[in-house]
């Protein structure tokens, strides 16, 4: 029987927001942003489109998603269709936008360039946003470092492509061209608080997902003090 991997099983399951601290974390966060309704805005990696609505009905704002999972893509569709402001959907890969550059006043990543090219997607990123654009990140991160084994049963389990230290996180943005790169908060998923997710299941359950959540739960436990999630804010200036 082949294997199900992370993203599927939170795509079937259709957990609004699966990067730690949840919508709470994202609410903290982009709220304290001076966005207004004359701004433009980007989710990569949008999911069921969470953080898309939380934006478009705070602020106002010209509010577009991206995402390339069939599930994520389906259950945003369903989400967008029920709120009144307008938010443009896209299926397309992130590692190359479908927009103009200089397009966006921020860019909000959640839980997404781990599972990519990194490089590419930050040069994406950094074309797509205008002069003194914002980038959003919010990452798995390690909290201190890991042996290769370690490191590698987590990339396996996840399907990630790298899982990194908040010294390499800020190396990469400022090789990737950005600016004033801060670290807003870290912590480890011992002391993640998430509050309950919403969850939009589907209506086929593939029964591995459970093995998939019960495997999640045991490398959480072995890792909890090693390895969390970081979120940072980076400009772009020309």
């Amino acid at each position: 029987m082949n294997s199900i991997s992370y993203i599927d099983c939170i795509a079937q399951l259709g957990v609004g927001s699966s990067h730690p601290g949840g919508l709470h974390s994202s609410k903290e966060i982009l709220l304290s942003e001076p966005i207004d309704n004359k701004m433009k805005i980007l989710d990569l990696g949008c999911g069921t489109g969470v953080t898309s609505e939380l934006l478009a009905k705070t602020f106002q704002c010209e509010m577009y998603a991206i995402d390339q999972h069939p599930i994520m893509l389906e259950k945003a569709q369903q989400r967008f269709q029920t709120v009144e402001e307008k938010i443009n959907l896209f299926d397309a890969s992130i590692e190359q936008l479908p927009f103009e550059d200089e397009s966006f006043d921020y860019v909000i990543s959640e839980s997404v360039l781990s599972f990519v090219q990194l490089e590419q997607v930050l040069e994406e990123c950094y074309r797509v946003l205008k002069n003194d654009g914002v980038l959003i990140v919010h990452e798995m991160t390690l909290l201190a470092p890991l042996e290769m084994k370690d490191i590698e049963t987590l990339k396996n389990f996840y399907q990630v492509h790298q899982i990194l230290l908040p010294d390499e996180w800020d190396l990469i943005f400022a090789e990737k061209k950005f600016s004033d790169v801060k670290r807003l908060d870290f912590h480890s998923w011992k002391s993640n608080k998430t509050p309950a997710n919403e969850i939009i299941l589907s209506e086929s359950i593939d029964p591995r997902i459970y093995d998939v959540l019960e495997q999640h739960e045991k490398v959480m436990e072995q890792y909890s003090t090693k390895i969390g999630s970081g979120i940072f804010r980076c400009v772009k200036k020309v």
